[in-house]
């Protein structure tokens, strides 16, 4: 199974929002630790940001530390932008 996180990094999300959203990515990937799942992370405002990819995810030894870095990218909210560029 792939599954693909695809998080909202806009200013309109608050900071501590942000940081539970990471929190939640880093749980859902420790419920399929040993499975054969794969994960992405892209993050979308008004810019698009692959953080990982399945292969990067495959290569990692420790999940939480492709997720740990992500910052935030702030600016504006396009929510179409990111689903398009995901599916």
């Amino acid at each position: 199974m792939d599954i693909v996180f695809l998080i909202d990094g806009s200013g309109s999300i608050d900071q501590r929002d942000f940081k539970q959203m990471k929190d939640f990515v880093i749980a859902v990937m420790g419920q399929f630790e040993g499975t054969n799942t794969l994960f992405s992370l892209m993050q979308y405002s008004n810019h698009l940001e692959i953080h990982f990819t399945f292969t990067k995810f495959q290569r990692s030894s420790s999940p939480q530390s492709l997720v740990d870095p992500i910052r935030q990218l702030k600016g504006l909210t396009f929510t179409a932008t990111g689903i398009l560029k995901v599916v």
